[in-house]
């Protein structure tokens, strides 16, 4: 097996791209060609709260990563909140209505059991438990299928190490430039650090074990070259520490709630996607007081109407009003979504400009 260890996800990015291109062999997968690790890979976060991953050429959407992170928080399996993010993600949904694959939807309901609050619970009542996991994969229904979805990461084991919860999860296969260092590094270590919160403490380290490590390379070549290329060159990448180098900070879920009182996040949490059930894609949030908690007030809301004016009216309009997310306690200071979604939003401005200027001459 092999470890790659960092402070966070975009040291791992770097590192566990440098081991596939050094590593890897060609495979034709199921759905294409393929550069796979011979054997699993545990990929090892001191930081996991510091989950954005700030690459220029990976690309990453940060408004579809963090708003599907809180869909799979309150434990939702619908098409019309992600497709709205994302609207190739109807091509996961088998009927036009669900992801049948929705993590949030096994942990919350998947086997009639809310299985985040029986880990919380197991904890609580029992710090040095060794039965508080999770599970996503259902042999009895995900063997054997033809569902376009079905869960890549499978179970999740939580421990309680002093004042920190460390998690170690398992994935039978995971694309390491769309999944572990994408999605996976967002919505896998919020809910690490939702069950801290819940417990009165804080994350700790994130252990994420990989059996099939691998890039597609249709996207691989869009991002280091060729597969000639890829064949001749060795990449050498440094242990990226962009929270360092850009000066930016995370904003923890659980900023300003007291011990005990993380209910408040959990209303907070159901108030949005009620509004957004209520009103649908197009709603505007309205004033911070709406909501209870910093993160909502200050993250969420300036996240989400910066997303929508993207959508309506393109990255111009957009890229302003995510600055509301740049005011924390008494002094400004930058935010990492604010980071990553002020990066994202001005490279669609230059590629329109550019566009423009193309379409001109």
């Amino acid at each position: 097996m092999y470890v790659i260890s960092a402070r966070n996800v975009n040291g791992v990015y770097q590192k566990g791209l440098d081991l596939l291109m050094q590593e890897g062999r060609f495979e034709d997968t199921r759905v294409g060609p393929a550069l796979v690790l011979p054997m699993p890979v545990t990929a090892v976060y001191s930081r996991p709260w510091e989950r954005v991953l700030f690459n220029e050429e990976r690309d990453a959407n940060p408004f579809f990563h963090f708003f599907e992170a809180l869909w799979m928080l309150q434990g939702r399996s619908d098409l019309k909140f992600v497709e709205y993010l994302l609207p190739r993600m109807r091509n996961y949904s088998d009927d036009g209505w669900l992801i049948r694959g929705s993590y949030g939807g096994r942990w919350r309901h998947w086997f009639e059991k809310d299985q985040i609050n029986q880990v919380v619970q197991n904890l609580l009542e029992y710090s040095g438990s060794r039965r508080a996991v999770i599970s996503m994969w259902d042999p009895q229904r995900d063997v054997n299928n033809s569902h376009k979805d079905t869960p890549c990461n499978t179970t999740m084991h939580f421990q309680v190490h002093g004042e920190r919860v460390e998690m170690t999860t398992f994935c039978r296969s995971n694309d390491i430039i769309w999944g572990a260092y994408g999605a996976n590094a967002v919505h896998l270590s919020m809910l690490q650090e939702y069950i801290a919160m819940k417990l009165g403490i804080v994350s700790g380290t994130w252990y994420q074990i990989s059996n099939n490590f691998h890039a597609y390379m249709g996207v691989l070549e869009k991002i280091v070259g060729t597969e000639e290329e890829i064949e001749k060159q060795f990449m050498s990448l440094v242990d990226g520490e962009e929270y360092q180098c850009h000066d930016v900070t995370n904003v923890p879920i659980s900023h300003g709630i007291y011990s005990g009182e993380w209910s408040v996040f959990d209303a907070d949490l159901k108030a949005f996607f009620q509004r957004f059930d209520t009103e649908g894609p197009n709603l505007f949030l309205g004033p911070e007081q709406t909501f209870q908690t910093f993160f909502f007030r200050r993250v969420v809301v300036p996240m989400w109407h910066a997303f929508v004016t993207y959508r309506k009216e393109g990255a111009a309009n957009a890229h302003t009003l995510i600055d509301a997310m740049m005011y924390h306690e008494s002094e400004d200071i930058n935010v990492d979504w604010h980071h990553a979604a002020e990066r994202w939003l001005a490279r669609r401005i230059q590629n329109a400009t550019r566009t423009a200027t193309e379409t001109q001459n």
